[in-house]
């Protein structure tokens, strides 16, 4: 009997990361499901009245415009995992430099994308799609 229970923080152990570790977004998204659901222009919020930002996920390359005039590009690719999905970014230059990351994404539905930068978790950005 009382090896019965000693068995029982272990597999606690072993659960509780995969139930608490991941927002339910991302678990068992393939890389393709992520890829059509981000190719969309999406408009940075939080950012000043006069300065629309926008970044948009088109064909393996990303576009940062201020108020629909291209501001930087760089390429990115899609990563899944069984508890994460990301984007790594690359390519950057010129001001823009920080955006050569790995982005988790936090949530991603056909409204919102919510990103933080995996290298430190520094940086968050929240967008809404713009059709």
């Amino acid at each position: 009997m009382k090896n019965k229970y000693a068995k029982i923080p272990i597999l606690l152990l072993l659960i509780i990361p995969f139930t608490n570790g991941c927002q339910k977004e991302e678990l068992m998204m393939s890389e393709s499901k992520i890829s059509e659901q981000i190719s969309y222009t999406w408009t940075k919020q939080f950012t000043p009245a006069e300065t629309q930002v926008t970044w948009q996920f088109k064909d393996g390359n990303i576009y940062i415009r201020h108020n629909e005039n291209i501001t930087s590009q760089g390429t990115y690719s899609v990563d899944c995992s069984l508890t994460k999905a990301k984007v790594r970014i690359e390519g950057f230059t010129g001001g823009h430099d920080f955006m050569n990351l790995t982005w988790q994404i936090i949530d991603l539905d056909n409204k919102i994308l919510v990103v933080t930068d995996l290298d430190k978790g520094t940086q968050n950005y929240e967008f809404i799609r713009k059709d």
